[in-house]
This record gives C-alpha cells, structure tokens and sequence, in this order.
C-alpha cells in the first residue's frame, strides 16, 4: 500500500507544477496505462487549488518556473503502468533550458548521472527515477531499480517517439470528459485496496480486474489531498451493479469521526444497514482481507447483523501486525453474540472506558462529515512506522518518501477518499 501510496503522491505533486502546450506529447502515454491523472495547471490556478510558486521552486530547485525549460501552459497527464510503475509527461518549451536545469540538480545532488541514448537525453534522478527528453516532451517514470534502468532507457525511448493510440482508449475519453482541474481514472486494482475496496462493492464474482473503475476530482486541501469520487464500468452490467451496491452507503451521522485514532494507519468509515450490507461484503475480496484481523476472532455475520448506522474500522501499528478498531451503531434488535466474539470487541473497541482516545486533526474531520463513505491514510503514522532495509518493495514507506524533495507535500499528512454523491450518470 505504502509504495503505490507515495509513488502517486510524488506524481500528483508533480503534476501541479507542469503543463504543456501542444499536445503531441499526448502520444507518450502508454495506452495500456491502468491509471490516468490529468492535471489542467491554469484552470487549477485559478481556482487557488494547489499551484503555489513556492512549492514549485522546491519541486524544481529553480527561483522561476520559466528556469527549466518544461511549459507550464495547458495539462500534465499523470500514469500507471501495468507493471506498477509510476510516469508523468510534460511539454518541452527548451530543450535546451531542461538540460541546464537537470545540469543544475546534478550539482545540487538531486540529479544523478546525464546520458544520451538514441538522440534521447535521459537523467537518473533520486537513483530510481529515470528521466528522458527531447524537443517536444518531458518523461519520468519510476521507481526503476539501477540493474532495470539501460532496459527502461530503451523503452522510453520509444516512448517518446510518440507511437501510443492512448487518445483512442476508453480510459482517456472519460479523463478528457470530466471538467475539474485535477481528475483521475483508474481501473481499481491499480489503486490501494485500502483506498478503494469501500466503494467497489457489488461487481460480479466473476469481474475482471479491469473492468471495475475508479473516477475522482484530487483537491490540496490544508493537511488533506482530498479523492472524491466514485466506481463506475464501462460495461454496463457491471455499472449497473456497482451503482445498486454504492445506493447500500447513507449519509453519516458523523458519530464516530471523533474516536479515529491519531496514530491509526488509515481507517474506514461507512453508514449501511448491516443486515443489507453483509451480502456485499461477504462477495468482496479485498474488504474481507481488510477485516480478516477481526473475522477470525468475532463471527462477523452475527455482527453485521446488528449494526445499523455508522461504522469504524481503524487499523494502526505494522502492516504485518496491525492492530484493529471498531465502533458501530447497533439495530434496536441486536442480538446477543458468542463471549469470544465480545470479548475481542470489548478489548478492541474505539471506545476507551467510556472516553475517547486522542483523535485526529479537526481539518479531516471536515472533510468527511456528512459523506456516505470515506477512508483516511494517514502518511505521518506510514512514514513513523517505516523499519526500511533498502528494498524497493519491502522499505517501501521510508524508500518512497526519499524520493520527494524536501517539503514535498508539508502539509499534506493524509489521504482522504471520500464516495460522491453523484453516482455516474
């Protein structure tokens, strides 16, 4: 969760900062790509929703944005692709004027070693990012481990001659339909399970992993990088059935937002009726692994049963010892569960002698009040329970926030993903 988690968080920030404008370099995106952001850097200034020009010298290490030599005019388009690494690409203005901008990083140790390949300019940046350029784009994809970079070389190569037919993908054409400054959309297995497993409820048993999709609107708001936004197919019984399945989510009563702990990892948070819902979750796979801490301990038919109104779930401490809360509404007609079942929720409960434990900022809590559905990452409690070894998938958390430059999202300390309350149309 953590790699994909930070990978995006440097994309996402670095797609505040570029643009381009022509759009040849359009044709650079892979069209196999599983995710696509776009970010339209003007429209986004206007509304006051990120671009910010001293972020921007800290992105770029330059006292002007005009200093690197990328067009900072029209939209960045962010991707996945399906191996899961992670690329951005922007229009080159100077090609000339990127090359003394890397030139400058390299001496200011942000920059590793320059090379030309097949009239390609490539840098190696943050020893697991690889760069590439020529007069019309600007390519970065990532983490890409040194004895894999000649081979990525090579392959961006290609890429940028442009031969992509992304324009004509599904994907694409709904990316360019949605109006926001910064949108995403992705197939859901290429998010964090943790990030999307709420709101992909209702597909299919049989389903492929591309087939359920994940569109959102991404706002910078204070200490939170907001995702609202909602599943949908473009098969249209699949769609069907994920618009049926999210109708399971009502307004919250906001009875929980103050029992989420500070140290929680994330936490997810859902008003249903359980006797409705347990169907649903019972057919979800990545909800069930999500709560298999407690489906081992608690027979959580019986429980579900009795839940009627919100629900929390907060996970904290290692990823593979990982601690989990609850607290739920009960139906006026609970029943009574097996003493195995209640003592684990009594030693696990949200509550705490009848107080609440410290919770987190009062920012996030705005931020979900009243919403259907919502999960919060929070990236300081990832970054705090960092063990790293040096492994690219292993030391995940410690590894990816090295990449950032410093300052690099310094408000941002978690992740909010809210449902919309517009399901597709």
């Amino acid at each position: 969760m953590e790699r994909r988690i930070h990978n995006l968080l440097l994309l996402i920030f670095a797609s505040t900062m570029v643009a381009c404008s022509s759009d040849d370099y359009v044709s650079v995106i892979p069209e196999n790509s599983t995710a696509l952001l776009s970010v339209d850097v003007p429209k986004l200034a206007e509304s006051k929703k990120g671009v910010d020009a001293r972020l921007i010298r800290v992105m770029f290490h330059v006292t002007s944005p005009d200093d690197c030599g990328i067009d900072m005019s029209q939209k960045l388009y962010v991707f996945e692709n399906p191996d899961g690494t992670f690329g951005f690409v922007a229009g080159v203005k100077d090609e000339q004027q990127v090359g003394n901008w890397l030139t400058k990083m390299q001496q200011q140790g942000f920059c590793g070693r320059r090379l030309k390949q097949q009239e390609k300019q490539f840098a190696i940046i943050n020893n697991l990012w690889v760069a590439a350029y020529d007069d019309h784009a600007f390519l970065v994809v990532g983490p890409v481990l040194p004895t894999a970079q000649p081979t990525m070389m090579r392959r961006m190569a290609k890429m940028l001659n442009g031969n992509s037919n992304i324009r004509e993908t599904a994907l694409f054409g709904k990316l360019e339909s949605m109006t926001e400054p910064m949108v995403l959309v992705a197939q859901a297995h290429a998010l964090p399970d943790q990030l999307v497993a709420l709101c992909t409820l209702g597909a299919p048993a049989d389903t492929p992993a591309d087939k359920v999709l994940l569109s959102a609107t991404i706002t910078d708001n204070d200490c939170c990088l907001l995702f609202e936004g909602a599943p949908f197919s473009f098969d249209e019984t699949i769609d069907a059935a994920l618009k049926k399945a999210a109708q399971a989510y009502r307004p919250m009563n906001n009875k929980f937002i103050d029992l989420i702990p500070q140290d929680a990892i994330y936490t997810i948070l859902a008003n249903v009726n359980g006797k409705g819902f347990l169907p649903l979750l019972q057919d979800n796979k990545q909800l069930n692994a999500m709560l298999s801490g407690m489906s081992t301990k608690v027979d959580i038919d019986a429980f579900m049963g009795n839940v009627d109104g919100d629900m929390a779930f907060s996970f904290s401490g290692a990823e593979d010892n990982l601690r989990m809360r609850w607290a739920a509404e009960q139906s006026d007609d609970a029943q009574p569960l097996d003493q195995d079942s209640q003592r684990w929720l009594d030693n696990n409960s949200l509550l705490v002698g009848g107080d609440v434990v410290s919770s987190i900022p009062a920012k996030v809590k705005e931020n979900i009040k009243d919403k259907r559905m919502a999960t919060i990452i929070n990236l300081a409690a990832l970054k705090a329970e960092d063990t790293s070894d040096g492994d690219i998938e292993d030391n995940s958390i410690g590894l990816n926030l090295s990449l950032m430059p410093l300052g690099m999202f310094s408000d941002a300390q978690y992740l909010v993903f809210t449902l919309s309350d517009n399901i597709h149309e």
